[in-house]
């Protein structure tokens, strides 16, 4: 069953950004989660191998939380206020699917700093 949240502008851009680069995705799951873990897997997404762990572990817990937690925790209760901000579903749509792989991961990243103090890694 697909969550309501995928079709939200930023997980649309995610879905048609796996389909340009030639990857299947699975309509149960946030298609931006898909999309980091496939820069990050694949080696698209310029990561430092230093985190490339961590965040492996955390969207991999994400994509098994409800979908409506792993995009507040992406965004923030506010949006406007709380979240990391990357560039608008606009933006991201004129950006190869690799860019925008590495701006969710480096989202992903500084939230998670964020969120720990700059106690992670």
């Amino acid at each position: 069953m697909q969550p309501k949240e995928n079709k939200d502008p930023l997980n649309e851009v995610c879905r048609q950004k796996l389909e340009e680069a030639g990857e299947d995705y699975d309509l149960s799951t946030l298609y931006w989660i898909q999309l980091a873990l496939w820069g990050l897997e694949s080696g698209k997404a310029e990561v430092e191998k230093q985190y490339r762990e961590v965040l492996e572990l955390l969207l991999a817990k994400l994509s098994q939380a409800k979908p409506e937690k792993a995009m507040k925790w992406l965004l923030g209760a506010d949006p406007e206020k709380d979240g990391v901000p990357f560039s608008s579903p606009a933006t991201l749509k004129e950006n190869p699917p690799e860019e925008v792989a590495e701006e969710l991961l480096e989202a992903v990243h500084l939230l998670l700093l964020e969120k720990s103090e700059g106690g992670y890694p």
